[in-house]
């Protein structure tokens, strides 16, 4: 939380913009890659709780990216563009939607079986700082917002926050199990 108000306090770094394709599809690329190998950390000892939440969070992440992309996208439309039929073809047939769409229902499925796996103060407070965290990296990472030191320092935040919860939950685990 003191993470996500120390990023919030401070003014934007820059007018965001549409990114570079290849720029893109390599950031997806690597969040799909840290949202499945989140899924896998059940296998390695990380509580289904936390491993299915910290996925939840990075794919509703991806979400949140889409959305901005949609928004940026139809922002780049000339002045005057008529809503129909431009504005709505060009949003019907933008992949930005169809991610918004998807990565809704897989971070839906995960979160699910996240709650039906585990405490909902842990799912819902992972889900959200990693679902939150993921549309500030992609916007200083492809979208071209400039990082202040205290946006920098609450992400480092938000992510020693989620270490926490997982280091603290998979002790807990082991003293139950213990028990």
């Amino acid at each position: 939380f003191a993470g996500v108000v120390m990023v919030s306090i401070v003014k934007g770094g820059g007018e965001s913009r549409l990114p570079v394709a290849f720029h893109a599809v390599v950031f997806f690329a690597v969040v799909i890659g840290l949202a499945g190998a989140a899924f896998t950390m059940g296998r390695i000892g990380i509580s289904n709780e936390f491993s299915l939440a910290l996925s939840a969070g990075l794919t509703f992440g991806l979400a949140n990216v889409s959305v901005a992309l949609v928004t940026l996208q139809m922002n780049a439309l000339p002045e005057g563009t008529p809503v129909f039929p431009d504005m709505a073809v060009r949003l019907l047939t933008g992949i930005p939607l169809y991610g918004v769409i998807v990565f809704n229902i897989i971070g839906s499925v995960f979160y699910q079986t996240a709650f039906a796996n585990g405490r909902a103060s842990i799912v819902a407070s992972v889900c959200t700082i990693i679902g939150n965290t993921v549309p500030i990296v992609a916007a200083i990472a492809i979208l071209g917002e400039k990082v202040r030191p205290l946006h920098g320092a609450g992400i480092l935040v938000v992510l020693l926050g989620a270490v926490v919860l997982a280091v603290g939950n998979r002790n807990s685990s082991r003293v139950v199990a213990e028990a």
